[in-house]
């Protein structure tokens, strides 16, 4: 009777096993689904598209790109884009097409480019509390200038809850002497984050007549001073 006993308990839990090696395996497409790339070690979860005609929400279109991994490997050459919304870089896989929303934490920056190969963009995972998702300790920044001085700006998507409607806020951050502040662009503005670079980044902006409160006078303005500060430094 004894013996009986012992290989019934043996055939349970034997299908215990089972049952749980197929639930491991299910091809199911939940939200939690892990997404591998078999050709290299991306890994992701299933992306839910919640928002399908709306493609306000990503900053940019299906594009080519390279990640650059916290291990320092890079992987090159998958299918990348990035949601505002979601504050999220997503993976197309070139085996199934399946979208994956990639495992932050595997993330230190990835580079979008454009059709001829060309950098179309640069993001970089910074260390700092993400305002619109308060359950992440970093986000997702789009680098437009780096040096001395780094330039950054945040590309969000949110849902203006009255209607559904999404809509977009653009923020921008520099990094400097080991600080990190947001701020909206201005001449006066951008001379009281410098500091005690003030007369530097002055003389930058009134010799060269840029207006630093659209995007492209700020990122001439801070590119030139990282520029110089790295011509003085050799």
């Amino acid at each position: 009777m004894n013996h009986i006993k012992i290989i019934l308990v043996l055939i349970l839990l034997v299908n215990v096993v089972r049952i749980k090696a197929q639930d491991s395996d299910c091809p199911c497409n939940t939200e939690k689904e892990k997404i591998e790339s078999y050709e290299n070690y991306l890994v992701g979860k299933a992306f839910i598209n919640r928002y399908p005609a709306k493609n306000i929400q990503f900053f940019n279109n299906w594009l080519k790109g390279d990640v650059f991994l916290t291990d320092g490997s890079i992987i090159r050459g998958e299918l990348l884009r990035y949601s505002g919304r979601t504050d999220e870089l997503l993976w197309m896989r070139n085996s199934d097409y399946q979208v994956a929303t990639v495992i932050r934490e595997q993330v230190s920056r990835f580079v979008l480019l454009d059709e001829m190969g060309q950098v179309y963009a640069t993001f970089v995972k910074v260390k700092h509390k993400n305002l619109q998702h308060s359950e992440n300790n970093d986000m997702y920044l789009q680098l437009l200038a780096d040096g001395k001085v780094n330039l950054y700006k945040k590309y969000e998507v949110l849902e203006n809850k009255s209607d559904g409607q999404l809509y977009t806020n653009t923020f921008y951050y520099i990094e400097k002497d080991g600080k990190f502040e947001r701020f909206k662009p201005g001449r006066w503005t951008l001379y009281r984050l410098f500091d005690q670079d003030k007369e530097t980044i002055k003389h930058i902006v009134h010799s060269n007549h840029i207006v630093v409160r659209k995007e492209p006078g700020l990122i001439k303005a801070i590119s030139e001073f990282n520029n110089q500060s790295s011509g003085s430094s050799k």
